[in-house]
């Protein structure tokens, strides 16, 4: 947008600059009407005079006609009205307007506003208009400056039309002190500097006095310091702006135009656009150089502002880590604005690190400086939230911000004028952005701190959206880790834990509440000595924070140390030498108490609205989780003491016969399941050995498990033959839901002839090893599963079996895969088997397991194994049959019998082999 016009200041002296010459010399007024003439002509604003009682314009110059589109002589005949629309923006009529801005002009007035033109094509222009009251001894003459301020591109070829256009000779002499008294006050309302040179020596032989105005220095310097202007251009500036004026000059250009910055007396720096028209005579040899200069300050420092701003948003907006985004705006502020900037984010503890600098250099010297603190003097300004300059980093201040020696820091500490803009979102101070200028002479001024300002703007809201962004992943992570916890220990594990690392606590504890009213520590992540000892369990009545998060159901916030003694006295003899901070919440579901959560820090904390919200919602998330953990507890004790109560709680206790058996649940957390094993004697000192599995999983497989477990064995008890047992039991299972198509191996054993009879029920063919022989599958007996239709009866199979010899019943859970056909996994079972078939019977079912499982059961599984042992009499050897039962921690279950040692396949002595198992917590 223009911002050339003649409208801001427009002095009434009647002079328009100071000249070589005395401007009383009669003889020079026509050599001056000349120039005044000629500026008018060729400034780029559109000038008009007008006839106020003639109702149209006198005088109008080539911008003008430019302006409106219309011809010097048709403007002449018309007035302002005839090139305005009927109404004007604010709603005025334009006659009625126009009166009352020329009435105000004629009273003396000087005023300037906005007004709306239309052009001969019909299109509206959009001006800036100054009226000024021409003197005239017999017309009322005003002069109308007008400012197309829609575009300022057409002021500078209103500027060359007026070049090409150069008026002749001016009216007659009689008219001379007229006209110049008119144009030396056009000049005066200029809003440039304007000034004339000698081409040779570039020595000024007029200015005006917007010079002085706008850049401080004394008209008499103007006329008597040669090189003055080209002293304070900008060294960048210098060389190319001194090159063009010259090259303008040297060839046969009439009108040029270029910007620069020159330095004020102040110490400013100005932009100037130079729009500039070299005069040459018939031979086309330049005697006088022309040059209009207006301030355009504002709008380039608006244009760099614009372009700064769209580079940071890119930078910010960029893939990448947060600091790596911070250290490429820093880079841009450097390249386009100051000399030096920082970024820094504020901690818990209200001290503050930086984490991005430029220049580069700069950076290597200054990251990871320990943490700097706000000095008190420039605390409040920085906690009002707002960008301020200061004239000088003192040595003084320097020494408050850090215990680091002031001459030990580095160069980018040094003095000189600082902008500091806090970083400020959601009315949270996350960090600060400083600027610094190498020069000692720079200030900062309102312009920069609003552009600082604006700057901060986008920087904050990019860390408060990283920092929202990793606590929502934070949460997510801790979500996923409470979902999967299936018992309360695991829940309050995963949240220590996540919190811990998420808010660098130095502890973190849960406690759930217990059935005596009381706080029970669950599980504490971080370096407490003595937390379990002291605070396994808390009254909530206790004066620690805790227990009143607790007992009143609000979080407890504690920020340092003096505030957590000052509130919590007692806790002094325990509180540990480091800790500062703590945060105390209740667990809440709806309005009963679940537990409490304690996060401890080992600084100060703000514990601010963020964090609070953060922690509130993970408090929440933990409530709910633990509570679901806890029904979880009680449904996996139900279903154990169910398991519990349908698997056999011991096993016979055979001299010539050895047991082992485990069962693994596929549901996690819970040993409930489908599938079973039963070991029986009948007949006296027969031995029925059963495996089974019921479709599905949980508490319901083991309920219908549980009946046709306890059918088939009362069937079996009763003297039926295993086919005989299954056929009967066929038939209770279509009568139970959920029993069709469970699948049941059904063995009777003699162990002193060896004797196997046996009928399959769809269930995977038992695994036969005998000493010195093939690991084989027993091959018949098969029918089909329970509840499917069949042609005839059940068969059954027998087979005798050589002593030593070893049986293993398993379910289908041992060998199937989704990945993997059947025959690969009962292929791999027999190889597993075969490889560990020297061992006692306990270490190769274990061995199996773990070669076929890898400690993950895809299915429930179990495993029956029995081996025939030899007569203890045939060995001289007392009865030495023992039966234990273990359970694993880990949701197995053994049963052993005693066994024999077999050294090299030989019977070497007959000795009880039970390995303990590990009962209770881990």
């Amino acid at each position: 947008m223009n911002e050339s016009a003649a409208h801001r200041h427009q002095p009434e002296a009647p002079g328009p600059g100071t000249r070589a010459g005395p401007a009383e010399d009669d003889a020079a007024q026509p050599g001056e009407l000349q120039r005044y003439r000629a500026l008018v002509e060729y400034a780029p604003d559109a000038i008009v005079i007008l006839d106020v009682d003639a109702g149209h314009f006198e005088t109008v110059n080539a911008a003008a006609e430019a302006l409106f589109g219309m011809s010097r002589a048709e403007l002449l005949r018309v007035g302002p009205v005839e090139v305005s629309p009927p109404v004007q923006p604010d709603g005025r009529p334009s006659p009625a307007a126009a009166v009352a801005y020329l009435d105000r002009a004629l009273a003396g007035e000087r005023p300037r506003f906005e007004w709306e033109h239309r052009r001969a094509d019909g299109m509206d222009v959009p001006c800036e208009v100054t009226l000024l009251r021409l003197p005239s001894a017999d017309r009322r003459l005003v002069r109308g400056s007008i400012l197309d301020i829609t575009d300022r591109r057409a002021a500078e070829a209103a500027l060359a039309e007026q070049a090409a256009r150069r008026a002749a000779e001016q009216a007659a002499r009689r008219s001379a002190e007229d006209s110049v008294a008119r144009l030396q006050a056009t000049v005066a309302g200029l809003n440039a500097i304007v000034w004339e040179r000698h081409p040779a020596t570039l020595r000024l032989t007029f200015v005006n006095e917007r010079a002085e105005e706008l850049l401080g220095y004394p008209a008499s310097r103007w006329r008597t310091e040669d090189g003055l202007w080209e002293s304070i251009l900008h060294p960048d500036d210098r060389v190319e702006a001194l090159a063009r004026v010259r090259a303008a000059i040297d060839s046969d250009a009439v009108d040029f135009t270029l910007t620069y910055r020159v330095r004020a007396a102040d110490g400013r720096w100005v932009w100037l656009q130079h729009l500039g028209h070299v005069a040459r005579d018939d031979d086309g040899v330049a005697h006088t150089l022309h040059a209009v200069l207006f301030d355009v300050t504002d709008a380039k420092r608006r244009e760099h502002s614009a372009a700064l701003l769209a580079a940071a948003g890119q930078a910010l907006a960029a893939p990448g880590a947060m600091v790596e985004r911070l250290a490429a705006v820093a880079a841009h502020v450097v390249a386009q604005w100051t000399d030096r900037a920082l970024v820094w984010l504020r901690g818990d503890d209200d001290r503050y690190r930086i984490v991005a600098a430029a220049p580069a250099d700069d950076a290597a010297d200054v990251i990871g400086v320990p943490l700097l603190r706000i000095p008190e003097e420039l605390a409040p300004r920085v906690e009002a939230g707002q960008p301020f300059a200061i004239d000088e980093l003192t040595e003084q201040l320097r020494r408050d911000a850090t215990d680091i020696a002031p001459e030990r820091l580095p160069t980018v500490w040094a003095g000189g004028a600082r902008l500091v803009v806090p970083l400020i979102s959601g009315g949270e101070r996350v960090g600060l952005l400083t600027l610094a200028a190498v020069d000692p002479a720079h200030r900062y001024d309102d312009e920069d701190v609003a552009l600082g300002g604006e700057l901060g703007r986008h920087i904050a809201a990019m860390v408060a959206a990283e920092r929202v962004s990793a606590q929502q992943q934070q949460l997510h992570r801790l979500t996923a880790a409470l979902a999967a916890a299936g018992t309360a220990a695991e829940a309050a594990a995963a949240l220590t834990a996540s919190l811990h690392e998420a808010l660098a606590a130095s502890v973190v504890a849960v406690c759930t509440l217990g059935d005596d009213g009381q706080l029970h520590t669950v599980d504490v992540h971080g370096h407490s000595p003595g937390w379990e000892a002291r605070f396994a369990a808390i009254r909530l009545s206790a004066p620690v924070p805790l227990a009143e998060a607790a007992r009143t159901r609000q979080p407890v916030w504690l920020p340092d140390r003096a505030t957590l003694l000052d509130r919590h006295p007692h806790v002094a003899p325990f509180l540990q030498p480091e800790t500062q901070a703590t945060a105390s919440l209740p667990l809440l579901v709806g309005p009963r108490l679940i537990g409490a959560l304690a996060v401890v820090f080992d600084r100060p904390r703000r514990f601010e609205a963020a964090e609070r919200t953060f922690l509130l919602t993970v408090a929440g998330q933990v409530a709910a989780a633990l509570e679901r953990a806890a029904l979880a507890d009680v449904r996996r004790e139900m279903a154990d003491t169910l398991q519990r109560s349908l698997l056999p709680d011991r096993l016979p206790d055979h001299a010539r016969l050895t047991v082992t058996a485990r069962y693994l649940p596929a549901v996690v957390g819970t040993a409930a399941g489908g599938d079973w094993y039963d070991v029986r004697t009948v007949d006296g000192d027969c031995v029925t050995l059963v495996v089974g599995d019921v479709v599905g999983h949980g508490a319901t497989a083991a309920a219908v498990m549980g009946r046709l477990s306890s059918a088939l064995s009362a069937l079996l008890l009763a003297g039926h033959r295993p086919a005989q047992a299954l056929e009967l039991l066929d038939r209770l299972a279509g009568q139970i839901d959920g029993a069709g198509l469970a699948t049941v191996a059904c063995l009777l054993l003699d162990p002193a002839t060896g004797r196997l009879t046996y009928s399959l029920a769809g269930h995977p063919p038992p695994l036969l090893v005998t000493p010195g022989g093939p690991v084989t599958y027993l091959d018949g007996g098969h029918g089909p599963a329970l509840g499917v239709p069949r042609v005839g009866q059940r068969t059954e199979a027998a087979i005798t079996l050589p002593a030593e010899a070893s049986l293993l019943l398993f379910t289908d859970g041992l060998v199937e895969r989704r990945d993997a056909p059947l025959d690969v996994g009962l292929e791999r079972l027999s190889a597993a088997v075969a490889a560990g078939r020297t061992a006692s019977l306990t270490a190769l079912v274990d061995g199996v397991l773990a070669d076929m499982l890898d400690g993950v059961a895809d299915d429930d599984v179990a495993v029956l194994a029995a081996r025939l042992l030899p007569d203890p009499a045939d060995l001289g050897l007392p009865h030495l049959g023992e039966l234990r039962w273990a359970r694993s921690g880990k949701d197995d279950r053994k049963i052993e019998a005693g066994a024999t040692v077999i050294d090299d396949g030989r019977p070497a002595a007959g000795r009880a082999a039970a390995d303990a198992g590990h009962v209770g917590p881990t």
